[in-house]
């Protein structure tokens, strides 16, 4: 294989995989070391210059696609045809057991240990069942601090992220979940079930737009069925018209099964957060299989 051939075969693969965009200096890092590393290792095979060039461009994409792979979704995904769509509007959300001991409540937020892991545990029990789902790693605070915005603007934010993800993937989303936690009493956002103290959920509804019924429908289905299979599991339903917010809807005018989520309260531990969502895994799935 001449130089040109090996151009060409270059050419060929960044072509076939130009949908694929990780981080730039990720995939400049990458290449470069596959290069030095092939060199330094053949540089007495005679072999060699036949091969460099197209071994390492084989390993670099194969890589890139691994890459892709495993870093689930920042605004990109190589699923073709995400069903679910989860992030945070507030994604430093904390929950106080997690947190130092004597913090005031209204101090329960956190840039790790934040409400950004249940929905990555979502994703995770919902992908395992082979669900093909997109969950937002790009931060809304931090996007506050950069742009100079409060805390007010935060749906004005997700909702840019939601709609670029809608754009992108309208032909296949059929929920979105943007999951939160309450701030009221441990007693009522508790549950005891099969023996395991369990975070009780409650469904948000916007009211302030025209479609709302539709969204309403969803997460009645939703508390239905969870009532149905776990009686105290679900709060229930609390439709809400929030004048506070920049964006009011909660984003729910972007997709008729689009719900804003408390799991879990204040006073709920990591884990009992966590094993609410396994059971609420269980009725999304449901759900996404009878459609």
């Amino acid at each position: 294989m001449n130089k040109k051939d090996e151009t060409d075969l270059l050419r060929e693969l960044k072509r076939k995989h130009s949908d694929i965009s990780p981080d730039s200096d990720f995939a400049e890092e990458l290449e470069g070391k596959l290069v030095k590393h092939f060199v330094k290792k053949h540089k007495k095979n005679v072999f060699f210059p036949m091969l460099s060039l197209a071994t390492v461009s084989v390993l670099f994409f194969m890589l890139i696609l691994s890459y892709m792979t495993f870093e689930g979704v920042s605004g990109v995904s190589i699923s073709k045809n995400p069903e679910v769509y989860i992030y945070h509007t507030h994604d430093t959300e904390s929950y106080l057991p997690e947190l130092q001991d004597g913090l005031p409540p209204d101090e329960a937020f956190h840039k790790e240990l934040n409400v950004t892991l249940i929905g990555k545990h979502l994703a995770e029990k919902l992908e395992h069942a082979g669900v093909d789902v997109i969950f937002e790693e790009r931060k809304i605070q931090d996007e506050l601090i950069n742009q100079d915005l409060t805390y007010a603007d935060s749906y004005r934010i997700s909702r840019e992220y939601a709609e670029e993800t809608l754009e992108q993937y309208h032909d296949s989303m059929k929920m979105i979940f943007d999951i939160h936690r309450d701030t009221i009493q441990r007693d009522q956002t508790t549950l005891n079930l099969n023996g395991e103290e369990v975070a009780r959920i409650v469904f948000i509804v916007s009211e302030h737009h025209s479609a709302y019924e539709q969204n309403l429908a969803f997460a009645t289905k939703l508390h239905e069925r969870l009532d149905e299979k776990y009686p105290g599991l679900s709060r229930g339903v609390l439709l809400k018209r929030n004048q506070t917010f920049n964006q009011n809807t909660y984003n729910q005018d972007l997709l008729a099964q689009s719900l804003l989520l408390d799991i879990g309260g204040l006073h709920n531990s990591m884990e009992e957060v966590k094993r609410a969502t396994d059971y609420l895994s269980e009725v999304i799935l449901e759900i996404l299989q009878e459609e």
